[in-house]
């Protein structure tokens, strides 16, 4: 009985409350209960796309927010849903000391106080499911990352070769491989030292990440070999782009210490055909790379193909 007449106290309490203090009263048990949702549902993922899809999803059932878009720089993260609005807010993300990014909301009718009241009370619940998925992708990021020299390791390359012959062979569009190795790099490192060694890779690759596209990709193949994919990219452009970096790198001015490093490479370049696979296409480009090394190196040598 003292239940039910609490229970009838507070529904008698609340029928006598206005019309606006019982709507505001509604809206903030609907704000507690998302909340309370948000903080079990977001903990169920380590994927950012996920944890974002389901929290502006969540948001939308109190909210008339129209977009969402997400960057974290650091790590290269990026996120939007489709539609946007024509207003917006923008937050920066932290949670402690870890910087977590940036988030903007937008919709088509301007944000009043009670909107950005709502969202400031909803956003701590996303903040630690956030940074937890932040740290998951910085562990995959180092686990697929070369630590010399920043690009793709040879895991990385594997998987995104494979996705990459995929995409080509469905979309109906050119794909190549380029190989390319640092020509008599033994000699360097017996010359000069394997401190100086690694302070040529390292700059070597930084040169060629500043002319290759964002829909390129470049990996350590191992030692001194790099291997970079080429979406989009018929042999006649690929073998262009393989001169460009072979030019690039010869043209470096490289100094250690008092002296001045010469370096040059030698480069194989394969377009995907219809017998390829990830070993095959690895294995003519690395054969065509071996042909312009016993063809006196620092030069470009292309494989035909089966």
């Amino acid at each position: 009985m003292a239940n039910t007449l609490v229970s009838a106290n507070v529904l008698n309490l609340a029928n006598k409350l206005s019309p606006a203090r019982a709507e505001a009263s509604k809206q903030k048990a609907q704000q507690s209960e998302l909340i309370i949702s948000l903080m079990r549902d977001l903990q169920s993922s380590l994927e950012i796309d996920d944890i974002l899809t389901l929290f502006i999803n969540e948001i939308r059932t109190i909210l008339s927010v129209d977009g969402l878009s997400y960057s974290q720089d650091a790590l290269g993260v990026k996120f939007s849903t489709s539609n946007k609005g024509k207003h917006h807010v923008t937050y920066d993300l932290n949670a402690g000391d870890d910087a977590l990014g940036v988030m903007v909301f937008s919709q088509n009718k301007r944000f009043n106080e009670e909107d950005l009241k709502t969202l400031e009370n909803i956003m701590p619940s996303l903040l630690y499911p956030l940074r937890n998925a932040l740290k998951y992708q910085s562990a995959l990021k180092l686990a697929r990352t070369d630590v010399l020299t920043g690009c793709g390791n040879r895991n990385s390359l594997e998987v995104n070769l494979e996705r990459e012959i995929n995409i080509a062979r469905r979309d109906e569009i050119p794909f190549s491989v380029l190989i390319f190795d640092f020509d008599h790099f033994k000699i360097l490192n017996d010359t000069y030292g394997h401190v100086c060694g690694d302070h040529v890779l390292k700059q070597a690759i930084r040169e060629v990440q500043k002319i290759t596209r964002k829909t390129d990709m470049l990996f350590r193949y191992g030692g001194e070999e790099f291997v970079l994919l080429l979406h989009k990219t018929d042999l006649t452009k690929a073998a262009y782009v393989a001169e460009k970096v072979r030019g690039i790198i010869e043209e470096m001015d490289i100094r250690y210490e008092a002296s001045k490093v010469d370096v040059t490479i030698s480069l194989g370049v394969g377009e995907l055909d219809e017998f390829d696979n990830v070993t095959s296409i690895i294995e003519r480009v690395d054969k065509a790379l071996y042909n312009a090394k016993k063809q006196g190196r620092n030069q470009v040598c292309l494989s035909a193909g089966k």
